[in-house]
């Protein structure tokens, strides 16, 4: 083996070993459960379908534009080690701007809204580490929930975007 082939082989092994370093084990055992979740054809890469599918399954469809245009948001084919890297650039500031965040919470836009019952549904039944209710009431109150349950989509964007979350 050449020194060079070797020492690209540490880099790469040096580059995932950081990204899983990024963070906690139970958070990393919570993304994987995610990424096998989203990923249909069980293939190790999220692709369009998979992206479809998941999109499909929280009630949201998506046009190919929009599959396409969060597909080109990675480096490359979205397998789990580059789904961490993303998120974890994410963290640090490096990744996502305010208009990623804003797309993603579009998602589970309804008319304006987002129905947190349907995210309460996901969040505390997904997951290695699922949120309690209690917590979760504490949280919907801060954000101002209306009586059908549901939060202005901007109002969740705000709290969640950089600089965001008025006091």
């Amino acid at each position: 083996m050449s020194k060079k082939s070797g020492s690209t082989k540490k880099k790469a092994k040096r580059s995932a070993s950081n990204v899983f370093s990024a963070f906690p084990e139970a958070e990393l055992a919570a993304f994987k459960q995610g990424f096998q979740m989203m990923d249909y054809d069980k293939d190790g890469v999220l692709g369009k379908d998979d992206l479809r599918q998941t999109f499909d399954w929280v009630g949201r469809p998506t046009t190919d534009k929009e599959l396409n245009e969060m597909l080109s948001e990675a480096d490359g084919p979205i397998n789990l080690v580059n789904l961490l890297g993303m998120f974890a650039a994410h963290m640090s500031g490096d990744a996502y701007d305010d208009q990623t965040v804003k797309n993603a919470i579009s998602s589970f836009d309804r008319n304006g809204k987002v129905d947190l019952e349907l995210l309460r549904k996901r969040l505390t039944t997904e997951g290695d580490d699922p949120f309690n209710n209690d917590d979760l009431d504490t949280v919907y109150e801060a954000l101002g929930v209306d009586d059908e349950g549901n939060v202005p989509t901007n109002v969740l964007i705000e709290a969640l975007c950089s600089g965001g979350g008025a006091e």
